[in-house]
């Protein structure tokens, strides 16, 4: 009886670790950040915007299983904006044999659903949000803290549950030294930095800069990408609704490539 027992153990532990080995199944600790743990409000944003979009990872078991994620909640994250009366905005999972990431697209209240799901199809859903830009039907409560929420939703608001290629968009946004001290203490595939770069990024600049000029607002910041390195980005937000958002300088401040193909 004991022997039979410790064989059903052993047979469904390592049916267990197949299991998990065959879905790419990858546990996180993830902790809620805190407002008042956070260096400033961009960065407690940051790390909730991460937060929220690590709960709606992708949990599939094949390429072909659908991924759903509850938007509506997602997207009260971003209490300083809303979407302009008589449209609505949702996520549509775009997937193929090497990429797979979440499209956000905007849609009039009574439009069809089920007639826009086939015309998705076949990359259909990127030629709808060309056509139909998402940023032009959402408006801001008129704040710093509503400019920032509209930039990031646009910077990385599609930046999570992505397949394969998709990934080489992911981006880390830097509002705090702590930030910066954790992109420099990462060690894995992507992040391999020896001694004298983890020196260069610690005397990075990281300073977010905003300015309000009336009629629009400026935003620097540093942006970390391991397929590229660490630029500094300054953003122009018209206030003007649709607000539009420019990206007036770009510039690399410390090159980087972490050698990983997918």
């Amino acid at each position: 009886m004991r022997l039979r027992l410790f064989w059903i153990i052993i047979f469904t532990t390592l049916f267990f670790l197949i299991a998990i080995s065959y879905i790419g199944f990858n546990y996180k600790t993830i902790i809620e950040p805190k407002e008042e743990s956070s260096e400033n409000y961009y960065d407690f944003f940051v790390q909730k915007l991460r937060f929220e979009q690590e709960k709606n990872q992708m949990k599939r078991y094949s390429i072909n299983s659908e991924f759903k994620t509850d938007f509506v909640e997602y997207f009260q994250l971003f209490d300083c904006l809303r979407v302009e009366k008589g449209w609505e905005i949702n996520c549509y999972y775009y997937l193929d044999t090497f990429a797979g990431r979440p499209v956000f697209y905007t849609k009039k209240v009574d439009g069809n659903a089920d007639s826009l799901q086939s015309l998705f199809a076949n990359d259909g859903i990127f030629k709808y949000v060309d056509s139909i830009k998402i940023m032009d039907h959402i408006e801001v409560l008129d704040s710093e803290k509503g400019y920032f929420q509209l930039l990031l939703f646009d910077l990385i608001g599609e930046d999570f549950g992505k397949y394969w290629h998709s990934n080489y968009g992911h981006s880390d946004i830097i509002c705090s030294k702590r930030m910066l001290k954790q992109i420099s203490n990462r060690s894995d595939d992507l992040h391999d930095f020896d001694r004298k770069m983890k020196n260069k990024i610690k005397t990075l600049d990281y300073t977010l800069v905003y300015k309000d000029f009336g009629n629009s607002v400026i935003f620097r910041l540093v942006i970390f990408n391991a397929w590229d390195g660490f630029r500094e980005y300054i953003y122009s937000i018209n206030k003007q609704f649709p607000h539009k958002i420019t990206v007036v300088k770009d510039r690399l401040l410390l090159k980087y490539h972490c050698g990983v193909l997918y």
